[in-house]
Parts: structure tokens; C-alpha cells; sequence
């Protein structure tokens, strides 16, 4: 659950990009996308890692509102799906 916390703090040091590469504004992040509002289900970023490595991540995040409707912070989930795309790109290419 995000709240407290900046995003930019949570993202600091990372670039997550769209799955064709290009960088990802900070508000289109999912989690940015919840905090203002709008529910997001299994979209697919990729984060590169300092070592050089990407990991490929599946995101859902929606937005918690209080009893008036006001949203006050985000769930948001990432899941690793690294591996299933490795094995993907290699079944593509038999």
C-alpha cells in the first residue's frame, strides 16, 4: 500500500521503460496511474537493473478511497515474470 511515501522515492535510481524500450514517465507508472485514480490490471514494464540485467514485471495497482470517494493511497502489485518471458522468446524462436 502506498501512502506516506513519495513516489519518487519508492522508483528512486530505477527507469522503468515500456516493453518496446522507451522510458516510462513517472506517471505512467502504475502505481502513479492508481494514486490518481485509475485502476491498472496486468500491465506489462520492464525495470533494468544496475548490473546491466532487466527484469520484465506484471503490474496491477488500484487506487483506496475513503468513504467519500477520495483517493488516499494505492495498492499496488508487481510480479517478476522474467523467467516466463525468457521461455517465451525462446519458444518464438524454435
Amino acid at each position: 500500500v502506498l501512502e506516506g511515501a513519495t513516489l519518487a522515492a519508492l522508483t528512486a535510481g530505477l527507469q522503468p521503460l515500456h516493453p518496446d524500450g522507451r522510458p516510462m514517465a513517472e506517471r505512467e507508472v502504475p502505481a502513479a496511474r492508481a494514486l490518481a485514480g485509475e485502476s491498472v490490471h496486468d500491465e506489462l514494464l520492464v525495470v533494468p537493473l544496475a548490473d546491466g540485467a532487466r527484469r520484465w514485471l506484471r503490474a496491477s495497482a488500484v487506487p483506496l478511497r475513503d468513504r467519500h470517494g477520495t483517493v488516499r493511497s494505492a495498492l499496488a502489485l508487481f510480479t517478476d515474470v522474467t523467467d516466463q518471458r525468457r521461455v517465451a522468446d525462446r519458444l518464438e524462436t524454435v
